[in-house]
């Protein structure tokens, strides 16, 4: 649904980072959206296993990155859903959005760190929306299991 969601929003976007890839399949979707796709992911096996699954389809360019301190590829839009909850430094993700013409999150708006180990942050609505206070139209918003999920799709004003 989310990737869906993002594919909508690609008219006109030559390329898009899907920064938190996994095992590719939203990057592969988004490829045939757009004419590059940065799938990048902290899990080095998920980065070789999105290489070898898709590198032969031209558009879809691999990379291994930290999101707690690396900078991510330049691109007109970034796509992370479900990322910055696992981050210890968040801030580093979040301080990239301006190098973007449009940013598709998504995020858990309700406490989990005591249900799921490997989530390092809890944001309520009222958090993330703020990332998106100055320079930005939010363009939509959509919530996703229960409204366990927050969607939002950004815009960054001209």
């Amino acid at each position: 649904y989310r990737y869906w969601l993002a594919c909508q929003e690609m008219k006109g976007m030559s390329s898009v980072v899907d920064a938190g890839c996994g095992y590719g399949f939203g990057s592969d979707l988004l490829s045939r959206y757009c004419d590059l796709v940065f799938a990048v992911d902290y899990n080095e096996s998920c980065i070789n296993e999105v290489f070898d699954k898709f590198n032969d389809k031209g558009n879809i360019v691999t990379q291994q990155c930290d999101f707690n301190y690396d900078r991510l590829p330049e691109a007109q839009v970034l796509v992370c859903f479900e990322v910055i909850e696992h981050l210890e430094l968040p801030i580093n993700l979040i301080n990239q959005f301006d190098k973007y013409k449009k940013v598709i999150i998504s995020t858990p708006i309700i406490p989990t760190k005591h249900t799921n180990s490997f989530h390092l942050q809890d944001f309520t609505e009222k958090q993330v929306l703020s990332w998106f206070n100055k320079g930005w139209k939010i363009k939509w918003t959509k919530k996703q299991h229960d409204e366990v999920y927050l969607i939002i799709c950004a815009e960054k004003l001209s």
